[in-house]
């Protein structure tokens, strides 16, 4: 496992990797991880809530919801992640943490580790797979999805759950080439989508540091994603075709959700 150190952060003391280069980094620097994410997510739920993290990593995410809703259930395929995830999360009484990959059936395989890119790979492996319908939550109001490329076959494997409970959701999206089979499949449930970048540096960090060492450019891009439209500052995502560049001319024309867009 790779060395690993201890921190002050705002959701608590954080273990977290000394070389991880992004979350590490940040939790290190400004005692945060892209908090507005988390921001969002705590807007959108409350006391009664049930919080899904699937692709938990280390649990900055999982430990800063759990205060403010009832159950968490974090899963986490990697090793060396879950045991960190455990040792981060034990001081919370309302966190399941489950050492498995999340998908749309059930199989075996391995992690690929890479810190916060760490990827699973379906082969012959000790890490067994299952599907969120599988889990028979009874009550889930909020999943957020972050999995390197998962994205689609986890939403598959919850056909139940997105038809009956129609949770909210962020979801990474940083595979283009997924836009158009996850904006298909969302909408045939009823899905509103809506662009949320999130830039690794936050101006207004935990730590009140002011050197941004990541850059303008380094950051997520999300899909917050809602049964019911969103009464929200962030912009639509409008069709299967929709970018983070025709999203940005749309707001600095003003157009709202106009489709055309400059080139």
């Amino acid at each position: 496992m790779s060395p690993q150190k201890q921190t002050n952060t705002r959701y608590g003391l954080m273990s977290y990797y000394h070389e991880d280069p992004t979350i590490g980094h940040s939790l290190n620097l400004y005692g945060e991880y892209c908090h507005p994410e988390i921001e969002m997510i705590l807007s959108l739920v409350n006391k009664d809530s049930t919080y899904i993290d699937i692709g938990a990593n280390i649990g900055t995410h999982t430990v800063s919801i759990a205060p403010h809703v009832q159950q968490v259930y974090a899963f986490e395929p990697d090793p060396n992640n879950y045991q960190l995830l455990l040792s981060n999360t034990s001081g919370h009484n309302n966190i399941t943490v489950i050492n498995n990959a999340i998908s749309d059936d059930e199989c075996s395989g391995y992690t690929d580790f890479n810190f916060g890119r760490t990827i699973f790979v379906e082969s012959n492996g000790s890490c067994l797979t299952s599907t969120i319908d599988s889990y028979n939550i009874e009550k889930i109001d909020f999943v957020k999805i972050d999995t390197e490329g998962f994205e689609l076959r986890i939403l598959q494997g919850m056909t139940n759950v997105l038809t009956y409970q129609q949770p909210n959701m962020l979801i990474e999206m940083q595979d283009i080439d997924t836009y158009r089979a996850i904006y298909d499949y969302l909408k045939t449930f009823n899905y509103y989508m809506y662009w949320m970048p999130v830039a690794t540096f936050n101006p207004n960090n935990f730590k009140k540091e002011s050197k941004d060492v990541f850059g303008p450019r380094h950051g997520v891009i999300n899909w917050l994603c809602s049964a019911t439209k969103l009464n929200t500052t962030l912009e639509a995502v409008v069709d299967n075709e929709d970018s983070v560049e025709r999203m940005v001319w749309r707001r600095n024309q003003n157009v709202g959700d106009d489709l055309e867009h400059g080139e």
